[in-house]
């Protein structure tokens, strides 16, 4: 969990190209899928400032899960905001038709995570 700052995750395509997927900020779970798929984190974490970034290991966020429903219910609400997140940007790409538009798109996208 990113406790303080801002992070960068994005994924690197096989042709060297870099998608960046978010901004992730104070309060926002990093690889909460992976921890709970037990699979590799697919995107590359790369803080944009000085950082306090707080840590759980995976078998013990398990067991505290199976313990208290509320985290499980909280932990399943994350999941679910990064894949809305991971649609609305693919949704974008795929159907903006001009650089601007997709820039455009980027920036109100960026304006209304930063204002709710």
């Amino acid at each position: 969990m990113v406790v303080r700052g801002r992070v960068k995750l994005s994924v690197c395509g096989s042709d060297g190209r870099t998608l960046i997927l978010r901004i992730a900020g104070a309060g926002e779970v990093l690889g909460a899928a992976s921890a709970v798929s037990g699979r590799e984190y697919e995107a590359t974490a790369e803080t944009q400032e000085t950082c306090e970034i707080s840590f759980i290991r995976q078998n013990d966020l398990m067991r505290l899960m199976r313990v208290h429903g509320e985290l499980a219910f909280w932990v399943t609400q994350q999941l679910t905001k990064d894949y809305n997140s991971t649609c609305r940007e693919i949704r974008n790409l795929m159907l903006s038709d001009s650089a601007g538009e997709k820039l455009a798109r980027l920036l109100v996208g960026f304006l209304d995570e930063n204002t709710e």
